[in-house]
């Protein structure tokens, strides 16, 4: 609860600076989220700006979803992947919007949970090898996976059925137009609470 303290009020502080001059602000709202035992999935707003979701868990299967709306137009980041495991290791995510999937659809999370359930996009870590690490995304703290998402409900969700055993993933919602530099804000922040995380 205290890093969560922390991480938002620093992403607070640092966005009104960057954001005080974007008229066009967006809000995200969670509505509903949940996780398998042995994990668990945070969602926490910065306001008029952005969101971070962070899925964390320590045994698999772990499955998690949360659910959240935007007011307005925003891009999807896939921010950060730190893990337990082999260097061929790959995780999985889902990301429906109101007209349905938006992620791609490279592999069925199958043995997932609803609403996980379905065709799921790869991630792994930059550097991994193997498996099917060539056809997973990497995190990227400028550039997003998804741009100019439609304002509505949607619903985030997240699969590791083997390997890796443990770790953490980070995805990031901002507002469009994006304010300068709050990418990568955003990223570094979610660095320093992986790395409080996995000292803890």
């Amino acid at each position: 609860m205290a890093l969560r303290k922390y991480l938002t009020g620093a992403l607070v502080s640092g966005v009104l600076g960057l954001g005080a001059t974007n008229a066009g602000a967006v809000t995200f709202s969670e509505i509903d989220s949940e996780a398998s035992l042995g994990g668990s999935v945070d969602f926490f707003e910065v306001p008029t700006n952005a969101a971070l979701a962070i899925f964390d868990w320590e045994e698999t299967a772990f499955n998690a979803f949360v659910e959240f709306s935007s007011n307005k137009t925003f891009d999807f980041f896939f921010l950060d992947y730190v893990v337990d495991g082999s260097a061929s290791a790959v995780s999985a995510f889902r990301l429906i919007g109101p007209d349905g999937t938006i992620s791609e659809m490279d592999q069925s999370c199958g043995n997932a949970d609803a609403p996980v359930q379905g065709s799921c996009q790869l991630i792994t870590a930059p550097g991994n090898s193997g498996g099917f690490t060539d056809i997973a995304s990497t995190p990227s703290f400028t550039t997003p996976l998804f741009t100019d998402l439609a304002a509505g409900t949607y619903t985030l969700g997240f699969f590791e059925s083997i390997d890796p055993e443990a770790g953490n993933a980070l995805f990031g919602v901002a507002a469009v137009p994006l304010p300068a530099g709050l990418a990568l804000m955003l990223g570094g922040l979610g660095l320093l609470g992986f790395i409080a995380r996995r000292k803890a």
